[in-house]
């Protein structure tokens, strides 16, 4: 063992003394905090061999066994660890692109050429961008001063209030491989948008079917806040059902009545409103249509027949019995006019020649 000799020559410490400053110091050391800086003197003229003072120290953060533990980076003697700053939070505006600037790290041992930011997160509801343009993507390393006038675009129609907006997080490490980091949380306030057009699922409807749907109605408004109502000419004849509008129940269209109605609607949230005119149109239907009836000049027998429609177009044919009696069948109820061609006279057997038309 080493000896201790303080000012005074003629004191000399004797190995029982000696044991209890080396468990004294064991004990001081082992009360410091892991990576700290503080710096122990030994005051006056006193001496102590190095190889005494390195076993006490070793000893002292459980060194020299078998039984040492993996411990994370802590900064060598001397070095002081970066600090990325504080935790934060920015605020912003739905749909409004912001600037802000993040406070650069700062090292008591290094200059900022030392120091590397990594980008660990970024928001997934919007883009930051650097004010050099540059997109922030995970993993990317900065230099401090391009901290400074970040811009955060929100996505649109994104809020805090309805959307998972994410955070930053910031890494730096200085040149012993000790870092730092910092989250930063961005807050995206609710703005009310306003309705831009209203759409309709559907414009046309089938006849004699009362109470029929047209189709559903949406406006193009991202809040989903809207309310619908009706008016214009033919308002009175429909009605809303949630979003669905459709003829009322006591209400059956008619093609050959009306072929088309309009209708109004008016898209309402809580700050304004905007309207658009729908026409509706009615499908004609396909009806098939008997006619029955009698071909007289006395009364006719053998007599063609024929049901034309508005162009003059034959839509079906018949043949008088003798009694001038005939049964039209069409396909459907576009025949306007009936015409009968030629036939005898059963009274007089005569021979018809001319046509005959209602």
């Amino acid at each position: 063992m080493g000896e201790i000799r303080n000012e005074n020559p003629d004191l000399i410490f004797d190995l029982k003394t000696e044991e209890k400053f080396n468990s004294s110091l064991k004990s001081l050391l082992k009360r410091q905090p892991l990576g700290s800086n503080k710096t122990f003197e030994l005051k006056g003229h006193s001496s102590i061999l190095f190889a005494n003072l390195a076993a006490i120290t070793l000893a002292s953060c459980g060194g020299g066994g078998s039984d040492t533990v993996a411990s994370p980076i802590v900064p060598p003697a001397g070095n002081a660890a970066p600090n990325m700053g504080q935790d934060w939070s920015f605020d912003f505006i739905e749909d409004t692109a912001s600037s802000f600037s993040i406070g650069a790290p700062t090292d008591n041992d290094e200059n900022d050429n030392a120091l590397t930011i990594t980008v660990l997160s970024i928001p997934t509801g919007g883009v930051l961008t650097t004010s050099q343009g540059t997109v922030l993507t995970v993993d990317m390393t900065l230099a401090p001063s391009l901290l400074e006038g970040l811009t955060f675009t929100p996505n649109a129609n994104v809020n805090s209030d309805a959307d998972e907006i994410g955070k930053l997080i910031l890494r730096v490490t200085d040149s012993s491989g000790v870092s730092d980091s910092a989250t930063f949380t961005f807050v995206v306030t609710a703005v009310n948008d306003l309705p831009t057009d209203i759409s309709i699922t559907a414009s046309s409807i089938a006849e004699n079917v009362a109470g029929i749907a047209v189709g559903t109605i949406s406006s193009d408004d991202p809040d989903l806040d809207n309310t619908f109502t009706l008016s214009g000419t033919d308002a009175d004849k429909f009605e809303l059902s949630g979003t669905t509008l459709k003829l009322k129940d006591t209400v059956t269209a008619d093609f050959e009545t009306q072929s088309s109605y309009s209708v109004v609607v008016t898209a309402t949230d809580s700050a304004t409103s905007i309207s658009e005119t729908f026409t509706i149109s009615v499908a004609d239907s396909i009806e098939p249509e008997t006619i029955s009836g009698i071909v007289i000049d006395g009364f006719v027998a053998g007599s063609t027949v024929k049901l034309l429609d508005a162009n003059g177009v034959v839509v079906a044919t018949a043949i008088t019995d003798t009694s001038g009696a005939y049964t039209l069948n069409a396909a459907d109820n576009k025949g306007l006019r009936v015409v009968a061609d030629g036939g005898t006279d059963s009274y007089t057997g005569e021979i018809i020649t001319i046509t005959l038309s209602a």
